[in-house]
């Protein structure tokens, strides 16, 4: 009697976690792409994997970041990277995150969404009308921002073309 419902919650030990600002960590995941699977519309870079390694160098040695270098990686090792420190780490609302990407983007009018290219991404059969199917294989913003909603203080860089509308996919 009283009582808003009758569902009760299981009760699980919890780790306690030192929040204190002293504790936080700094993580940086670089990803850099500079050859790709369907290179007859994306073609090879020159300098990604290089200014991958030199960002993920500074990181580490100038300002003590823990540094996550993926050169050429492919989309599930992307996504289940960002995974990882989204939902499987012990969060300290003060833990600091660097993602950069550096490679290919691209913009979807019709859609209204923005896309990183990653090294495994699929040719588009008509270039002007890329197929739901084919576009799966791209890492969309909104999946991106999703993940990385899950994360307090979060420093997104994209080297990559259309990099900016990034925003005007979320929006």
């Amino acid at each position: 009697v009283g009582k808003r419902s009758n569902i009760t919650q299981a009760t699980t030990s919890l780790i306690k976690i030192d929040t204190s600002f002293s504790a936080r960590k700094k993580k940086a995941i670089i990803i850099a792409s500079d050859k790709y699977i369907a290179s007859n519309i994306w073609l090879p870079l020159v300098t990604p994997s290089r200014d991958g390694q030199d960002i993920a160098g500074i990181l580490k040695t100038k300002f003590g970041y823990d540094t996550t270098l993926l050169i050429n990686p492919t989309r599930d090792v992307i996504l289940k990277t960002i995974d990882e420190i989204a939902f499987k780490e012990n969060s300290n609302p003060h833990d600091q995150y660097i993602i950069y990407f550096a490679g290919h983007g691209f913009w979807e009018q019709r859609r209204k969404t923005g896309y990183i290219v990653p090294v495994n991404a699929a040719s588009f059969q008509n270039e002007q009308l890329p197929e739901s199917a084919e576009l799966s294989t791209y890492i969309d913003y909104h999946v991106l921002f999703n993940n990385l909603n899950h994360l307090n203080k979060v420093l997104l860089i994209t080297d990559v073309c259309f990099g900016g509308t990034s925003f005007n996919s979320i929006v």
